[in-house]
């Protein structure tokens, strides 16, 4: 009988990449009964993973879902009867101990350095942020006893977790290989686009105003947004934009890989906040994979991968100007764009990849059995 592995996800959608494409996926196709529940209206296999919908949490407040619905859905977990739960949310790691009552295993899966990112929750007034920085510092401190395996993200997390449990594994969010194998690269549409993009959630602490308003000095260029935008009155905000920035919403992965195709530029404007500060964020990665440079903020996190590989160019994130000027460089030197990107596309090829990194997951799965 297959190991029953079961991921729970109550924030991540049903597709999310880190969660299904990599983790779920990959444990399928090495032969574990892999379940992933998620919020939303599904009951299907799809790529050997069962996707399970749990419909009780859709269309709820953050406030709502953290009061009523997350025991709510670790019960609904607890009836799949798994022999592996693996956690993705803060919320619901609160009752991991519930889980162990059928002596199942219990993973642990940090996709942030959480007590950070709590410095950057814009719903959360700016005074009250470091005492829940301290909350869920605790929070997770105290929840630890129950996990018998912690997956970090990022070398700070691992670090950070490696304090209180023996059993930390660093698996790292980088690319799936295979997934922009086929990806066009062409850089002769590429500099006749002069397209920039922006791929993944973005709000005020991720560079939402000056990744925008950059393009106001740029009128042969134009930047496309794919992702959420986590803003309060979103449609005032758009009606704000300049002519040349162009909102996409939520793509599927097959449409954000033409988003790359069509882009000689990637941005990642992050803002001078702690937990934006610690780790490269994945979509650097991608931006490489896709053969695209990069623009980030020159942080030591960031500027490290743009000038290991030469892949890019960092710049401050406050420093309007100074985004436009990079911004002219790439527009007036297309052998750098194309140099660049192929650096980028090279490294992630034989080294940044997520088939390189996933067998520290099976590892470490095959351990807990």
């Amino acid at each position: 009988m297959s190991c029953k592995v079961c991921h729970i996800s109550i924030v991540h959608k049903r597709h999310d990449i880190r969660i299904f494409h990599k983790e779920c996926v990959s444990l399928a196709k090495i032969g574990y009964d892999v379940t992933y529940l998620s919020t939303g209206r599904h009951d299907n296999i799809e790529k050997g993973v069962h996707l399970l919908g749990f419909p009780e949490a859709i269309n709820i407040s953050r406030l709502q879902r953290i009061l009523f619905y997350d025991k709510k859905m670790i019960k609904r977990a607890m009836v799949i009867n798994a022999d592996i739960y693996h956690i993705h949310d803060l919320e619901l790691f609160r009752y991991a101990k519930y889980l162990k009552r059928n002596n199942a295993k219990v993973v642990y899966d940090s996709h942030e350095n959480t007590p950070m990112q709590m410095y950057e929750k814009e719903w959360v007034p700016s005074f009250l942020r470091p005492m829940l920085a301290r909350i869920v510092d605790g929070i997770e401190r105290k929840n630890i006893r129950y996990c018998d395996l912690v997956i970090a993200v990022a070398k700070s997390t691992y670090n950070r977790f490696s304090k209180y449990i023996n059993n930390v594994v660093l698996v790292e969010n980088l690319p799936i290989k295979d997934e922009f194998k086929n990806i066009l690269v062409d850089y002769s549409i590429k500099m006749v686009n002069k397209q920039f993009c922006y791929t993944g959630a973005i709000w005020k602490e991720r560079g939402l105003y000056n990744t925008c308003f950059s393009m106001e000095s740029l009128r042969e260029n134009q930047l496309k947004i794919a992702g959420r935008i986590d803003i309060e009155n979103l449609d005032m905000f758009l009606k704000l934009l300049p002519e040349n920035v162009k909102y996409v919403g939520y793509l599927s992965r097959e449409d954000t890989l033409k988003i790359y195709e069509q882009s000689f530029c990637g941005l990642c404007l992050f803002e001078d906040y702690p937990n934006n500060k610690i780790d490269p964020p994945t979509k650097i990665f991608e931006y490489m994979a896709a053969g695209i440079p990069v623009i980030c903020s020159n942080f030591k996190s960031m500027e490290e991968v743009v000038l290991e590989y030469e892949c890019g160019i960092s710049v401050d994130p406050h420093d309007k100007q100074a985004i436009i000027d990079a911004m002219i460089y790439l527009n007036n030197n297309p052998t750098k764009v194309i140099k660049m990107g192929q650096n980028g596309q090279k490294a992630i090829k034989e080294k940044l990849n997520w088939e390189t990194h996933q067998q520290v997951l099976f590892d470490a799965y095959r351990r807990l059995q």
